[in-house]
């Protein structure tokens, strides 16, 4: 969340236009923690689905969880 307050720029353009909307992506973390099969799941304006996309490509590696000693 910290990431995700500190990266995000709300696109000028949106809040000129008064433009809101919650954008839900779906992603995979791959074994050693990067990023891939990014998916708008809900989004209708391209400029907040741009931005979602940029700041979420941008994240640093995940750290998987264990269970079992399996990550």
């Amino acid at each position: 969340q910290e990431y995700l307050a500190n990266n995000i720029y709300y696109p000028i353009e949106a809040i000129e236009s008064g433009i809101q909307e919650v954008v839900c992506i779906k992603f995979l973390v791959k074994k050693l923690g990067e990023i891939e099969q990014l998916k708008i799941v809900r989004g209708v304006d391209d400029l907040l689905q741009n931005e979602a996309k940029r700041v979420t490509l941008f994240m640093l590696k995940w750290v998987h969880g264990e269970q079992a000693g399996e990550k």
